[in-house]
């Protein structure tokens, strides 16, 4: 009964940890590094993420690439269901126009 009651501490202790990592915004701040790091190493851009939200059914997010572009992901997500409603918004921050000039001969 002992290892038992050790065995199920562990356990929930494990899942408290896990459950205030990813559903808390204290969490989420750890997260928001290591999430950073990743998408810089898979997209090879410079990548920053400003506001990063994950709860146990909604997710909110604002990440700047090569700080020009800005894209917004928020939306709802139910993990037991497999149903994700999320909407994006693309928002170009700087718009460059490159000028050609022609002389004709």
């Amino acid at each position: 009964m002992k290892y038992f009651l050790t065995f199920i501490s562990i356990l929930s202790l494990i899942f408290l940890t896990l459950f205030f990592i990813l559903f808390t915004q204290s969490g989420n701040n750890i997260l928001k590094p290591y999430i950073q790091k990743y998408l810089k190493e898979e997209l090879k851009k410079e990548i920053k993420i400003e506001a990063f939200t994950l709860k146990t059914n909604f997710l909110d997010t604002e990440i700047i690439i090569d700080k020009n572009s800005k894209i917004i992901l928020n939306g709802n997500f139910n993990l037991l269901e497999k149903v994700f409603d999320f909407d994006y918004h693309k928002l170009q921050l700087q718009f460059h126009r490159k000028m050609f000039l022609f002389q004709v001969l």
